[in-house]
């Protein structure tokens, strides 16, 4: 009976195949393939086992041929377990890529997130700073109108109130920013009255000086350039 379990040829334990990334979730596959393999490799030990224990019974027997097919056997058994301890391996570097590409991906998507909220508070903060530059306008012109109230610029015009910072001056119409160029252009009806922008001038100045802003300067230098202007021009009308 000894000699007829020997005879009998070791069943191969077939190979799986792969299922594709298409079939089921990547992950739960290789969990699965590393759970089959550890069982092959459990039945294979067991098979190892149940060898030895049949080369030991067979030990005093003389057929020296079946000893050596049973160690042969073993050998190639070993080198299955191998082959699938390597398959193992390489199904677990797998995995670790990619639960490193996952956690990568969940990196550049809290970043982008971070981002998102980032640019929310900046343009809030726009927003809110937009604001106050405006509101600083207001009380700017506020300002230049009460001193220019107070200069008393000139009676016969106290009826036209200027508007600022960038419209016509009193009721000449001497003012106005040129969309293209940035400068103000002379757009005299009769006479300009001098002394009007005069005070003008010093009005904005004393503004300057106090609250020294990119508007205020502007106004300052416009000022300045248009009383040159006049002044240029009334030496040559006299």
């Amino acid at each position: 009976m000894c000699v007829d379990i020997r005879d009998k040829v070791v069943e191969e334990i077939p190979m799986l195949s792969f299922p594709t990334s298409h079939q089921v979730d990547q992950n739960v596959v290789n969990q699965g393939i590393i759970a089959r393999l550890q069982c092959q490799v459990e039945q294979l030990e067991q098979r190892l086992q149940e060898k030895d224990s049949q080369i030991l019974a067979a030990g005093n027997s003389n057929k020296h041929a079946d000893v050596l097919k049973l160690q042969a056997k073993i050998e190639e058994l070993h080198e299955n377990v191998t082959a699938k301890e390597q398959e193992i391996q390489k199904v677990l570097r797998q995995l670790s890529q990619k639960q490193d590409e996952v956690s990568s991906l969940q990196c550049r998507l809290e970043k982008a997130e971070a981002g998102q909220e980032a640019s929310k508070l900046s343009e809030v903060e726009l927003q809110t700073e937009l604001e106050k530059v405006q509101e600083k306008v207001l009380k700017f012109v506020a300002q230049i109108e009460s001193i220019c109230s107070g200069l008393n610029c000139d009676s016969t015009h106290n009826e036209h109130k200027p508007t600022f910072p960038w419209t016509a001056y009193s009721d000449f119409n001497v003012l106005h920013k040129d969309e293209g160029q940035g400068t103000v252009a002379r757009v005299s009806k009769s006479e300009t009255d001098v002394e009007c922008v005069r005070r003008k001038y010093l009005a904005c100045l004393i503004a300057a000086r106090e609250s020294p802003t990119e508007e205020v300067l502007w106004l300052v230098a416009e000022l300045r350039a248009l009383l040159r202007s006049l002044l240029m021009e009334s030496k040559c009308n006299s």
